[in-house]
């Protein structure tokens, strides 16, 4: 998806030259944070205080 959306550029063709320019590198950190933030996560169980 990443490489479709950097390698034609007419997906964005409608924006604003600068605002393509800030775009383009910030959606893969976007994606990534959405992706990141949506991923279910494990819980560490809780260790006693002569573990920590």
């Amino acid at each position: 998806m990443l490489q479709v959306g950097d390698s034609d550029h007419s997906l964005i063709a409608f924006w604003p030259d600068w605002l393509e320019a800030l775009t383009i590198p910030l959606l893969p950190t976007a994606i990534t944070a959405v992706a990141g933030y949506k991923a279910k996560h494990t819980a560490y169980p809780d260790l006693p205080m002569s573990q920590r």
